[in-house]
């Protein structure tokens, strides 16, 4: 078996939504004028991708986030100190890919700021905007470990330098990719909205389908079967206050049985569709072991008012992280939010406990 290779990972928004941005910097939402293109920006792509687009050759496994990697990638565009901070620790865990059309520029911020660069690699391409997680490549393997490839879709941003970034690494890596882009294999997705568990199950929220309106449920599951390994595909229901609907600013599957998930105080904000969702995961589906998942809580942390988004507080969330082998990145806000968090975890998340409560059907 080989050792597994290059993965592709985040930044994550969470860790940007109270930092003021440099300009110019695109939202992590479409902008009003990104909506009005995206149709013309969808019909356009699949035109220019129809001779491009072709299925791998036979079956993919997507790999589970908490498995070995040798590669974190990001794009260095805005909020270089966080950036930063990110490849300070990334380093110590794998080789990190930064995507810049000024890699003398980064080089330089890097040395200033005492991190090494033995373990940081430069991939000169342009790009749109920072969310690398959202627009990056994704990486499967043939026969589950052996041969890496990069899968690929239609990003759900008109954004087109970003969208061909996973084209740039697979020839940066000299690796195969094969890319949904067009029919009949045509998939309009987005990585913040694409949690997986490594043994063919995968999780969006029901915006997958709305993106993809033009298709059946059945056409997006064979396209994600063919081009990702996805056997069972659960959609859950969009949250009312998360403007952006990706599952990872709620989520988090944190091994192939266990899945975290943000918590509010009862009734509070997306708190009830977050409940409706649990109970409808726990209804309806099992791990790949035939099992009940069990369901982890972390805190959704309020604004610095202590306002949550029902009440016109900034949404903010602890699950939009990211493993780095034996490191996980997190988001933090204020120290009494992340005393309140830890407090918390400790107090009502051990394992044990945790797989008892959930062996309901």
């Amino acid at each position: 078996m080989k050792r597994i290779i290059p993965i592709i990972l985040l930044l994550t928004t969470a860790f940007i939504a109270q930092l003021s941005a440099q300009t110019p910097t695109l939202p992590h939402h479409r902008t009003l004028d990104e909506l009005e293109r995206m149709p013309s920006y969808i019909a356009g792509h699949t035109e220019s991708a129809k001779n491009l687009a072709e299925p791998p050759p036979g079956p993919v496994r997507t790999m589970g986030e908490w498995e070995e990697i040798q590669a974190l990638i990001i794009t260095w565009r805005s909020y270089p100190a966080i950036l930063t901070e990110i490849v300070r620790h990334a380093v110590n865990e794998c080789k990190v890919f930064i995507i810049s059309q000024n890699p003398a520029q980064v080089e330089g911020a890097l040395t200033l700021s005492n991190i090494p660069l033995d373990s940081v690699v430069f991939v000169q391409a342009p790009s749109n905007s920072v969310w690398v997680r959202d627009y990056g490549p994704w990486a499967v393997y043939m026969n589950d470990t052996d041969s890496l490839a990069i899968a690929d879709w239609i990003y759900n941003r008109p954004r087109p330098l970003d969208d061909a970034v996973p084209a740039a690494i697979a020839q940066h890596l000299n690796l195969p990719i094969y890319e949904a882009t067009a029919p009949p294999f045509a998939l309009v997705h987005t990585g913040g909205n694409h949690l997986v568990d490594g043994m063919g199950t995968a999780f969006s929220s029901d915006l997958l389908l709305e993106e993809n309106s033009g298709q059946s449920e059945r056409y997006i599951d064979s396209v994600a079967h063919t081009f990702l390994g996805v056997d069972q595909y659960v959609k859950l229901r969009k949250l009312p206050y998360d403007g952006i609907h990706h599952l990872d600013m709620h989520m988090r599957v944190i091994d192939e049985e266990t899945i975290l998930m943000g918590q509010y105080p009862e009734g509070v904000a997306d708190g009830p569709q977050i409940e409706a969702n649990i109970e409808y995961l726990r209804r309806n589906f099992t791990t790949p072991f035939g099992n009940n998942y069990c369901i982890e809580r972390l805190p959704m942390p309020p604004g610095t008012t202590g306002m949550y988004p029902d009440n016109g507080g900034v949404y903010r969330t602890f699950t939009n992280s990211v493993f780095v082998n034996k490191t996980i990145i997190v988001p933090i806000y204020d120290p009494n939010t992340i005393r309140w968090r830890c407090a918390f975890t400790a107090k009502t998340c051990p394992v044990t406990t945790c797989k008892a409560s959930t062996a309901t059907a």
